[in-house]
């Protein structure tokens, strides 16, 4: 099979673990692809997977695994801005791939059924032509389906990626180089695999000057940073300590730290903290 089919990639539907890799039983056997869930996506052995062994890594997203503080582009419950993440993401990580499982399961009507198995809108990004989920006649809607809003969102996110790549010479982003798009987007969308900053005004300027400067129209990239609201977003995340109990004490002191008592409010951007609810 292997010198019939010599370029079929394999890939394994795991991050990248030594019990696969390492394994004495399958001697210098290759995984071209690791494909784990995002939540289990690992930045620092995917790049040393990479580099030594020129083993690439994507990911995917499930609803029941990818619930917050994770970004999920799936459901219809998080933040739209959360498919600009996209691109971002796998630019900043090196990742090199996006599987998704569904794009157009009509079993039951999307349009008055949007969860289906495990979340709003998780097996659909397109939706049937007919709203009834009725077939329609061959070519009465130039065979199209209908996109969401998530669809083409993610189509934005992937576009700015495709700008990234342009920007650096016509080349992919490698592990333990940094880039010139590295100095743009670093730190000002994706803080880690848990931690993103929702600045749409930030991320639609960065792929419209990336745009502008592909096409000639501008000659250097501005130095964007995100809207601050507070104080919150300019200081070191160690400057602040939070107690979210709805205690009467304002404020509560462990090891010599003072946490200060916010409560069960709503989030306030201005503020710079509070609960979001997300239901999935």
């Amino acid at each position: 099979m292997q010198n019939r089919a010599s370029k079929l990639k394999k890939m394994v539907s795991k991050e990248p673990r030594t019990e696969i890799f390492a394994n004495p039983s399958c001697p210098n056997s290759k995984i071209d692809i690791w494909l784990p869930v995002f939540n289990n996506f690992n930045h620092t052995m995917s790049w040393q997977r990479m580099q030594e062994n020129n083993e690439d890594s994507w990911i995917y997203h499930l609803c029941h695994n990818n619930k917050p503080p994770y970004f999920n582009f799936v459901t219809l419950d998080h933040n739209p801005i959360e498919d600009m993440f996209v691109g971002l993401f796998h630019w900043q990580y090196r990742v090199r791939g996006l599987a998704y499982y569904s794009y157009n399961n009509w079993a039951n009507n999307p349009y008055i059924y949007p969860n289906y198995t495990e979340g709003n809108g998780a097996l659909y990004l397109f939706y049937p032509p007919a709203k009834d989920n009725s077939n329609i006649p061959y070519g009465s809607n130039g065979n199209r389906f209908v996109p969401s809003q998530r669809m083409e969102i993610l189509r934005d996110s992937i576009e700015l990626y495709e700008y990234f790549w342009l920007m650096n010479n016509n080349s992919l982003a490698q592990p333990y180089v940094s880039s010139y798009i590295d100095d743009l987007i670093a730190g000002k969308v994706i803080l880690g695999e848990k931690s993103y900053i929702r600045d749409d005004n930030f991320i639609y300027n960065l792929r419209k000057y990336a745009g502008m400067y592909l096409s000639g129209d501008i000659n250097y990239m501005p130095d964007l940073v995100p809207d601050c609201y507070t104080a919150r977003c300019s200081a070191n995340a160690s400057d602040y300590y939070i107690n979210f109990q709805n205690i009467s004490n304002p404020n509560v002191t462990v090891d010599n730290i003072t946490y200060m008592a916010v409560g069960w409010s709503d989030y306030d951007k201005t503020l710079g903290y509070g609960w979001l609810y997300i239901f999935i």
